[in-house]
């Protein structure tokens, strides 16, 4: 059964509109800085309702600024977390995480932050078409606390099915708005905008390719774009029982 194409025109819309009318602020400095960041991330469902997820991911950082010296990593981040998340009905979902973010710096000590959070999911499908909104709170515990609220919006739909009619390549579009705030400075308003495919190998194994635009500090005069080349290995252990 050939898909129907008003979703597709939903994702195009949706993408044309966030590159050109989002992406650059209007007090922006283009300021493009490219990075790459591998992930992986494992899921295991202890039971119909409840699962855990263990994700980590390294990203390194101002790639283009070691390019006359050749491509080396002198700066770079990890983070590493541990997901429980309840499944409530087909639709909604809530969890919580702890989260250690490393920076890494070639000549300075290392820096850790931890961190809590919380999460809320609700998804629904129309027409082939998954729409999917995450609520996230964090709390960031370093010198002082920072507070940052998560709101994101995801698009994925399927581009190839197989004879079976499971999703093998599906396109994948999410914007998501990061608020922070802490007792010492003013908050500070950033987006992230990712663009992707997702392609289930088998039952345990997937990956995803991508790219993030990530724009820091919108409402400020130093805002900048940091550009991040996304590739993800997911495996689901469940499918192995």
């Amino acid at each position: 059964m050939p898909l129907s194409k008003r979703p597709v025109y939903v994702l195009f819309i949706f993408t044309a509109f966030r590159l050109i009318f989002i992406s650059m602020p209007a007090n922006a400095q283009i300021i493009h800085t490219l990075s790459l960041q591998p992930e992986i991330s494992i899921d295991y469902k202890v039971n119909e309702k409840l699962s855990l997820n263990f994700n980590n991911y390294w990203l390194s950082d101002n790639i283009e600024r070691l390019y006359p010296e050749g491509i080396f990593y002198s700066s770079s981040e990890s983070q590493h977390t541990i997901t429980t998340i309840y499944m409530l009905n087909n639709n909604f979902d809530l969890g919580a995480a702890y989260e250690l973010k490393i920076n890494h710096n070639k000549f300075v000590n290392n820096d850790y932050t931890n961190r809590s959070i919380e999460f809320v999911n609700f998804s629904i499908t129309i027409e082939q078409l998954s729409i999917s909104q995450r609520l996230q709170f964090e709390q960031h515990y370093k010198n002082t606390i920072v507070f940052r609220n998560r709101y994101r919006l995801a698009l994925k739909y399927p581009i190839f099915k197989n004879s079976n009619g499971i999703n093998k390549l599906n396109a994948v579009v999410s914007e998501e708005l990061l608020w922070s705030l802490n007792t010492e400075t003013k908050a500070k308003l950033n987006q992230r905008f990712i663009i992707a495919l997702d392609y289930q190998w088998n039952r345990l194994i997937s990956s995803e390719i991508g790219l993030q635009l990530r724009t820091k500090n919108i409402s400020e005069s130093n805002s900048s774009n940091i550009i991040i080349g996304l590739i993800t290995i997911g495996i689901d252990l469940h499918e192995l029982s």
